[in-house]
């Protein structure tokens, strides 16, 4: 019994197909199994498709590369229960696929379409979904969330997940083992930085949580998933792994420097939504710390101060006055390492009235005297 090769595509007409006509639904695994089964594979690998050909304005030409992505099949598919995975009782109402042991450390493909309602729950791996055209239904954990296009959820290991999305819809799966998103995307962060304390609470509470942003699909955006699909083709070639990850870490920084919009969804308090609104305010903050106060932020947000002071410390651990403190100090640290400022001008500039008021508090950070400081460095 030989392996053999399928396209992405003819699983994913196969699935649909089955879903419509014969109206069973089976998942990827399922249908390439059933299609290896049948004989309706080639014997031979076909060949990749050129994602250097794509013109990143086109969805639809990116649409028919992805779905002419090679997958190979092999009498393995016949073991049952599938190997690597293990189902578990529901929460709330469908089974939950838990995989153990995943092929690679990091890949990228698209979303599978018309799948059974099965959750999946990988404890060691992220997974980013970024949904590039159309609209489609996440379910994480006991939530419901649509997606449309320019959204991407970032969902911490454990936490159970499936989509709905028809073939029409075009989402990016994305799944990074814990370490190397770790690596790629909590360390692009400065550790000094609002964000970067915020999304390593969310992303490992104890409970497991998930992260909503939008990044719309710019050129550069697009460039980068382009070189992320070439890169994943040519994983035979040398550095073709070092490449990938450099694409990766590129499209995190792409996401990290988009500005975040507030939450459409009048639901604010829901857990996506209101991560959603805490990562839009503490970008807000760490750009206008010098003169920011809370009666402000609430009138740039259009929420009550209350409710902010309340979000803000129940989310990071902190209050207001905290973390602007923390960004105005970090602020001039920098500026007494990298500039020649006097210790007054640095006070004004990150938000101190007083240089006296900023030298108690630069003092009771660092144990130094901010000219004491700066002397210790040159």
């Amino acid at each position: 019994m030989q392996e053999g090769y399928v396209t992405f595509g003819e699983i994913q007409r196969y699935i649909w197909d089955t879903r419509t006509a014969q109206r069973r639904a089976i998942g990827f695994r399922e249908a390439a199994r059933e299609l290896w089964q049948a004989g309706s594979y080639a014997p031979q690998r076909p060949q990749d498709p050129d994602f250097l050909s794509w013109d990143a304005a086109d969805m639809e030409q990116l649409h028919r590369l992805a779905w002419d992505m090679v997958i190979r099949v092999s009498p393995h598919l016949l073991e049952e229960p599938p190997v690597g995975y293990m189902e578990l009782p529901a929460a709330p109402q469908a089974p939950v696929l838990k995989l153990r042991h995943p092929v690679s450390a990091v890949r990228i493909s698209l979303e599978s379409v018309g799948s059974p309602p099965v959750f999946t729950q990988l404890p060691e791996h992220f997974v980013v979904l970024y949904v590039l055209r159309g609209d489609c239904i996440l379910h994480a954990k006991r939530d419901v969330h649509s997606l449309h296009a320019g959204q991407l959820i970032v969902l911490a290991p454990g936490v159970p997940y499936y989509l709905e999305c028809t073939p029409q819809d075009l989402v990016l799966d994305i799944i990074a083992v814990r370490e190397r998103f770790e690596k790629y995307f909590l360390d692009t962060v400065p550790q000094n930085t609002l964000l970067h304390g915020f999304f390593r609470r969310a992303l490992y509470a104890t409970q497991r949580e998930y992260l909503l942003f939008t990044l719309p699909p710019t050129q550069a955006v697009l460039r980068i998933v382009q070189n992320l699909f070439i890169e994943s083709i040519a994983r035979q070639e040398p550095y073709a792994e070092q490449a990938f990850l450099h694409w990766l870490q590129l499209f995190f920084v792409q996401l990290l420097r988009t500005p975040q919009p507030l939450p459409a969804s009048e639901e604010t308090r829901r857990t996506a939504d209101r991560r959603a609104l805490v990562t839009a305010l503490l970008q807000y903050i760490q750009q206008n710390y010098a003169d920011l106060t809370l009666e402000s932020l609430s009138e740039a947000f259009h929420y009550n101060p209350s409710y902010l002071s309340r979000l803000i410390r129940r989310e990071t651990g902190r209050t207001l006055m905290q973390l602007l403190t923390d960004c105005r100090l970090e602020a001039a640290v920098h500026l007494l390492e990298n500039t020649a400022l006097s210790v007054e001008q640095i006070a004004g500039q990150v938000g101190y009235r007083s240089a006296d008021h900023f030298a108690v508090m630069f003092r009771r950070k660092t144990g130094l005297a901010p000219s004491a400081y700066r002397s210790g460095r040159e």
